[in-house]
């Protein structure tokens, strides 16, 4: 008799799961309570306009892309990946191309470290030279969040897991042998990769056409996929059970939890979790010429831009930038967003173009609290069921490794 799997959540790494274990021959079902799988990985429509919710990349360098490639070699495109950061200070500014993390000046900045505690995010930060960690705290405080609430790793999903000061690269290299710096400090990456080209892909027609072929592909493969079926756990006898719908109570051989842990951890610990969500506010706009594919995020302490990237669906040219949630006049913000094309460098200025709006809550912090919360509900489950979700590990290609590592020895 096969073995009897249940995943929980329709995101990426939900249906690459999937896909793994039906090939295994087990027995998989899908529970998501939206209306169609994807998680975040999804988009914006208007009308007949589609963006991007976020600039979403896939890595086509991992086994686990190489390995759905062959079954959407003709709906991803595969492309250079091009970043690039701009960091503004006062009247200052750096649009740097090898980098897509904050830059500082060699004159101004010294690379000696603090030599503190690390506790959380505020204590991680305050490791680099003075005038950097109150650049970058100064940045952060946009987001109205106690940063001593924080766990450290937090950095990343900010977009500062490390910074570079100009001119140092050589010594940085040398110190990089040290974990300390290796962790706070980056180099160009051809100094340890040589010209080694980065590539990225995204779907040709969006993410939801992307995400209808996978369900399809999923479904021929005996994945059973139930939508708008919300799960409440429960755990009984030292063995997860879900509750579908307030009414049916099911349960399977592996419960693979790789959605919103929210309700999962709180039913089990029996303690509340943080909230510390960011608001975030996306402006998405066509393009006459394609600006090629461009992406760069934007560091500044007065400007609540976030990231700014180009991109092609269905064959049309679109940009997106975004922005820390704020009220705005349109004008206004066209005016902004022509002063920031201009510090890229892009010959392109929006005028008659539409510039559409989409407000967009992300709820990947993880503070402290919570960080023991999750270690308490892994310890508590090591020998059930569950397989935890990688909800504290950053990055898709690390959440997606972690759980195929977890299912190869199912």
């Amino acid at each position: 008799m096969k073995k009897k799997v249940i995943i929980v959540g329709g995101g990426i790494t939900g249906c690459v799961t999937a896909l793994y274990l039906s090939n295994k021959k087990f027995d998989v079902s899908i529970y998501d309570q939206k209306k169609k799988i994807g998680g975040v990985l999804n988009d914006f429509h208007h009308g007949e306009e589609i963006f991007f919710n976020g600039c979403q990349y896939l890595n086509p360098d991992e086994k686990w892309f190489k390995k759905i490639f062959k079954l959407f070699n003709l709906d991803l495109k595969i492309f250079e990946h091009k970043y690039s950061s701009l960091t503004i200070f006062k009247n200052n500014s750096i649009h740097e191309k090898n980098y897509a993390i904050p830059i500082f000046n060699n004159s101004k900045n010294k690379i000696k470290l603090n030599e503190i505690e690390v506790l959380n995010l505020k204590n991680r930060i305050n490791q680099y030279p003075k005038k950097i960690a109150k650049f970058l705290i100064d940045h952060l405080e946009k987001f109205n969040l106690n940063l001593d609430l924080l766990a450290p790793h937090n950095a990343s999903q900010f977009y500062i897991p490390r910074v570079t000061i100009l001119g140092q690269e050589k010594k940085l290299l040398k110190l990089k042998t040290k974990n300390k710096y290796d962790e706070l400090f980056a180099v160009q990456r051809k100094l340890i990769f040589g010209n080694k080209k980065i590539k990225a892909s995204i779907p040709k027609k969006g993410y939801d056409n992307f995400f209808q072929k996978f369900s399809k592909i999923l479904e021929k493969k005996k994945v059973k996929i139930f939508l708008k079926k919300p799960v409440n756990p429960i755990w009984k006898n030292e063995k997860l059970h879900l509750k579908i719908n307030n009414s049916e109570i099911i349960t399977a051989d592996h419960i693979i939890w790789t959605g919103n842990p929210t309700k999962l951890i709180e039913n089990i610990t029996l303690k509340k979790l943080d909230s510390a969500p960011m608001k975030i506010i996306q402006y998405s706009f066509n393009t006459k010429k394609f600006l090629n594919y461009k992406y760069t995020h934007i560091f500044s302490k007065s400007s609540s831009f976030l990231r700014f990237y180009t991109y092609k669906i269905m064959n049309k040219n679109k940009a997106s930038l975004e922005c820390i949630f704020e009220k705005k006049d349109i004008k206004k913000v066209k005016q902004e967003i022509n002063k920031l094309l201009k510090k890229l460098g892009l010959k392109f200025k929006i005028s008659k173009e539409k510039i559409y709006q989409n407000l967009s809550i992300r709820y990947s912090l993880i503070t402290l609290k919570d960080e023991l919360l999750i270690n308490n509900l892994k310890d508590k489950t090591k020998q059930s069921n569950l397989i935890c979700g990688p909800w504290d590990i950053d990055g898709r290609d690390n959440k997606i490794n972690y759980i195929l590592e977890k299912i190869s020895k199912i």
